[in-house]
């Protein structure tokens, strides 16, 4: 969050002392000195942990917070679906994946669940247990 934190010190024109007065009102000894080291984690090894970051984000720049929060985990799609299989099973599948030229689980994953809604918005019905 160190880069996020720097960004939206720089974007909003906000110097670091007036960050750190917007954080007094949830932690009081929070000073531009602490913030500094949180802007350069990988120098110090401090950052805001996350509610202190969006308190932040959200008092700073309430607008950018709502383009900022989709994005928080780095992944440009949002959702993610999770099953649970045997070991057997999942190298199985695995290697059938591998074997129909696909990169990723999540190549073959998309491909099927786009054919799957294509396929019932046409009207076919699809069972499950087949």
């Amino acid at each position: 969050m160190g880069n996020h934190q720097r960004d939206l010190r720089l974007r909003s024109g906000l110097k670091l002392d007036e960050l750190a007065d917007i954080l007094k009102e949830i932690h009081p000894n929070i000073d531009k000195a602490l913030l500094s080291k949180c802007e350069n984690p990988e120098k110090y090894g401090v950052k805001l942990d996350y509610e202190t970051f969006k308190h932040l984000y959200q008092t700073a720049d309430p607008e950018g917070w709502e383009k900022y929060k989709r994005h928080t985990d780095g992944h440009r799609l949002r959702k993610s679906i999770r099953i649970r299989m045997s070991d057997e099973t999942f190298n199985r599948l695995q290697q059938k994946i591998a074997d129909e030229g696909f990169l990723s689980f999540q190549e073959w994953g998309t491909v099927q669940i786009f054919r799957y809604l294509t396929d019932t918005q046409r009207g076919e019905e699809h069972d499950p247990n087949s």
